[in-house]
């Protein structure tokens, strides 16, 4: 068995391997290697009383994420509800109850989860807002008719 010598110490050794996990760290962690952790740009938790918001985070490379949505914080039974490059989501048509979303970039950790909280308007409110715009418009409607039923 032979035995071969080289001529390289320790301390050389490490002055070119830390270059080495540098520039490997940077290539992973800069959006090259899509290692980027995405963050919302919103509150913790929202409130919505109309059953629609626009959810957005912070995507200066536009690298893929994934957006998941539940209806329970640990996340059992998530559903994915966007895959792509954007930074924003508008969600519509959702029902009184809270909602769970948290974001990722492929290959990165999940974000904070953001919490909303969904409670429509009550339908009695709702109608006598109708009511009251009714009576606004039929009042609106009669001072026209009887205007122009004076002038001639």
């Amino acid at each position: 068995m032979h035995s071969f010598k080289t001529n390289v110490s320790r301390q050389q050794t490490r002055i070119y391997l830390i270059p080495t996990i540098i520039i490997t760290l940077t290539f992973f962690l800069n959006g090259t290697g899509q290692a980027e952790l995405i963050l919302f740009t919103h509150n913790k938790v929202i409130e919505s009383d109309a059953g629609y918001m626009l959810l957005s985070w912070k995507n200066p490379l536009r690298i893929p994420v994934e957006l998941q949505q539940a209806s329970h914080s640990t996340f059992v039974n998530a559903t994915t509800v966007y895959r792509g490059k954007n930074s924003s989501i508008m969600l519509s048509g959702l029902s009184d109850g809270t909602y769970y979303y948290r974001i990722r970039a492929q290959g990165s950790l999940w974000s904070d989860t953001v919490t909303l909280h969904v409670s429509h308007h009550a339908l009695v409110k709702a109608w006598l807002l109708f009511i009251l715009g009714a009576c606004v418009f039929s009042g609106i409607v009669w001072v026209i008719i009887r205007g122009a039923a004076s002038e001639s």
